[in-house]
């Protein structure tokens, strides 16, 4: 559960490319090296802070999607429990670039 975020992309992506032929496939997973997101809403645990003293931090933060930059590119925002949040602009062709601390972006922390 400490990737909720990361972990409900990944099951997404794995679904729609379990069809083995890919003319019919409406997704493929692209790695982050491609995409420029690196973003993950990693969740610590100890022994105070868990899934039964913070039992929605769990859930995961949270994604929007807007053109931000009016561009007419969907931009992506991320929100983190424990890390900071992170603003990608999309730059077209899945490439995004990471503005968050040229946008002034506060911690989720």
């Amino acid at each position: 559960m400490k990737y909720l975020v990361a972990f409900s992309l990944l099951i997404l992506f794995t679904i729609s490319s379990c069809n083995t032929q890919e003319s019919k496939t409406l997704f493929r997973q692209l790695p982050s090296q491609t995409t420029g997101i690196t973003f993950n809403n990693t969740i610590v645990e100890t022994d105070s802070f868990n899934i039964i003293s913070e039992e929605y931090i769990f859930n995961g933060g949270g994604v929007a999607v807007g053109d931000f930059d009016n561009n007419g590119l969907s931009d992506l925002f991320f929100t983190g429990n424990q890390v900071s949040n992170k603003l990608y602009l999309n730059s077209g062709n899945f490439k995004f670039t990471d503005v968050s601390a040229s946008a002034n972006i506060r911690s989720g922390k």
